[in-house]
């Protein structure tokens, strides 16, 4: 099911079953364009293309933007960004939902991110558990 990729903490879901039941718990559809975050080996990206009306792929590794470019057939509604999310210009002018699997040594610097820089409609993110733990417990804090 997973690979992991040492050097960046992060977990490669390669099971298309997992992938289709992970984003069956989205609300993401064929009107809506799509920043995913890591697009790894294209496995969820492939899913997303078929689901979605756009998608723009980010992902920093070179290798890796080449693997999903194969994974996915070329079609109009894919583009595919090597660049690091951190430098990532969000989009200001268009709606957008966002998706990744993202690598557990920068996720808080990616939820900042997301918190304070995008204009996203909504966040699906796949964090590390003790790092979604971290998230609740800010969660609870603030409701107090």
């Amino acid at each position: 099911m997973n690979q992991k990729n040492p050097k960046d903490t992060q977990n490669f879901i390669t099971s298309k079953k997992h992938v289709k039941e992970i984003l069956n718990h989205t609300n993401i559809s064929k009107q809506d364009n799509v920043i995913e975050i890591g697009s790894g080996k294209g496995h969820f990206t492939k899913e997303l293309v078929k689901m979605s009306r756009s998608v723009t792929a980010i992902e920093i590794d070179g290798g890796l933007c080449q693997v999903t470019k194969e994974a996915v057939n070329p079609s109009e509604n894919i583009k595919v960004i090597q660049t690091d999310i951190l430098k990532f210009s969000f989009p200001k002018h268009i709606n957008y939902k966002i998706y990744g699997n993202i690598p557990y040594n920068i996720s808080t610097d990616i939820v900042k991110r997301i918190t304070f820089e995008s204009q996203a409609k909504y966040s699906y993110l796949i964090v590390e558990k003790g790092f979604a733990k971290r998230l609740q417990n800010l969660q609870r804090i603030k409701s107090v």
